[in-house]
């Protein structure tokens, strides 16, 4: 598993930057008003436009993260990844976590 970004809480939803080896980008997490059981509890914004979606997910041993779906016409499929908690109780840091398998549970 790779960090490919890093966020902070900001009101009720998540700010930070996206960073690969070909790809920086601000990403703001706003919180969404889900229409039906499949749409993401949070819209993906970069520079105020819509670019991916985040679900509210709990892992098989128990752990809250967000399973994130980024889009953008230079990937040749979306970027799946999984934003969790910070990693210890003094971090305010919400590491955006990728990994080639694509599962997240």
């Amino acid at each position: 598993m790779i960090d490919i970004g890093s966020f902070q809480q900001s009101g009720d939803g998540y700010v930070g930057t996206l960073t690969t080896l070909s790809t920086t980008a601000e990403l703001t997490f706003e919180p969404f008003e889900r229409q039906s059981d499949k749409a993401p509890d949070f819209r993906i914004l970069h520079a105020g436009r819509e670019v991916g979606g985040a679900w509210r997910r709990q892992s098989k041993a128990g752990v809250a993260f967000l399973s994130v779906a980024i889009q953008d016409p230079s990937f040749p499929c979306p970027v799946r990844a999984a934003l969790f908690q910070p990693r210890t109780p003094k971090s305010k840091s919400w590491p955006l976590v990728w990994d080639r398998s694509g599962t997240r549970d």
